[in-house]
């Protein structure tokens, strides 16, 4: 441990404070009351962002304490920048003459996985008061907080600023494509989709079947195609055998497919990068000759809405391949088709590429922040001028 560096448990260095739930008849949305949080479902990047009220608060966030998340998912964070009623899905960790509430911010995120650990697994992982405030920590002095607050700061900053840039790239690029889309013209034919392409479902192999799993065929389901929306796909968490494919409502899909989610989340797209089948979360469409996949699939993009206010069930909501097949487009000629492709991929392209560096970015701040919270790297005290400290 370095020099003047401290050993100590969280309780020691700061206040923990666990949520209560306050009467439910207490509840409201119309700002009776304080602000009230039940778990980290609001949370912001660094602020949140409550929806709900309580006008008999059990337990109260101050201004700049840290929001911690102490039920699934564990070890989220937010700061409160007012007075807030928490639940019990949250505890509060404040500052004290020993560290500063952004220093124990950086310090629980650095810790998160063990904070994890500590609280067991599935849906009702938490971790206690007790486990809270016995979690031992190493504490810098007072000085190398200040300096590893600022530092930090400014990287987030930098990311933040990445981050506004991808962002700004896909308003563009979905401004873009809308204008695209609705130029029409003459030679623009209207048509259903069942017109232009083939739909085709998916299916399941029993999993009770051990010669039916662990094959080479690529074998989707919605959650791993609702992350890579417009990407294209080459492989999935699962693969099935030739014999499951048999024994199981899946079809192979051919390259080029566009496969889409049609239950629970629905119309989310991907292109088939290589001939793969699906689970029956899905009604994928074969493009015929007169229609591009990639342009189908930045079609369902913008006119994702179609699919979901067609979609029903009380239990998930789904969307049927004849109200897939049924859903009107108004296609363009192939070399219209193909401009809009171009222009559009060119911007997924600027997209990426703020992704990556976001990305990037991100992988470096957690490096960073490892370095110097375990004391490899200790800040000099000169960066005190940077910070106009004497």
């Amino acid at each position: 441990m370095p020099r003047g560096w401290v050993e100590a448990v969280l309780g020691q260095i700061a206040d923990v404070t666990m949520g209560q739930s306050p009467p439910g008849s207490s509840y409201n949305t119309t700002g009776d009351g304080l602000p009230f949080m039940q778990g980290s479902a609001e949370f912001g990047e660094h602020f949140p962002e409550p929806v709900k009220w309580c006008s008999s608060p059990a337990r109260v966030a101050e201004p700049g304490d840290v929001l911690l998340s102490v039920r699934a998912p564990v070890g989220d964070t937010n700061i409160a920048n007012q007075r807030l009623a928490i639940g019990r899905g949250l505890a509060t960790v404040s500052g004290s003459k020993h560290a500063t509430s952004e220093f124990l911010r950086l310090l629980i995120q650095h810790n998160a996985s063990e904070l994890i650990a500590n609280s067991g697994t599935g849906m009702f992982a938490s971790i206690t008061g007790k486990s809270l405030k016995g979690f031992k920590v190493q504490l810098p002095p007072m000085s190398e907080q200040r300096r590893i607050v600022d530092l930090m700061s400014s990287v987030d900053s930098y990311i933040a600023a990445l981050q506004q840039q991808a962002d700004a790239a896909r308003s563009a690029r979905s401004a873009v494509l809308s204008e695209l889309l609705s130029a029409g013209g003459d030679d623009w034919d209207e048509m259903t989709i069942g017109s232009i392409a083939e739909v085709v479902g998916g299916g399941t192999p029993s999993t009770k079947v051990a010669e039916y799993w662990g094959g080479e065929i690529v074998w989707l389901t919605p959650t791993e195609v609702v992350p890579r929306d417009g990407q294209e796909i080459f492989d999935s968490e699962r693969h099935i055998t030739t014999t499951g494919l048999k024994n199981s409502g899946a079809q192979l899909l051919p390259p080029g497919s566009v496969i889409l989610t049609s239950r629970a989340s629905v119309g989310f797209v991907a292109l088939a990068g290589i001939e793969l089948c699906t689970n029956q979360g899905f009604q994928s469409l074969i493009p015929n000759d007169y229609t591009m996949a990639r342009f189908l699939m930045f079609w369902i993009q913008a006119n994702r809405h179609q699919f979901d206010s067609r979609a029903a069930g009380s239990t998930f909501k789904e969307i049927s391949r004849s109200n897939v097949r049924s859903i009107k487009i108004a296609l363009p000629p192939l070399a219209e088709q193909k401009r809009i492709v171009e222009i559009v991929s060119s911007m997924d392209v600027v997209i990426q590429s703020a992704d990556n560096a976001v990305a990037d970015a991100k992988s470096l701040r957690s490096g960073l922040l490892s370095d110097l919270l375990s004391g490899a790297h200790e800040i000099p005290e000169s960066y005190d001028r940077l910070l106009g400290v004497a």
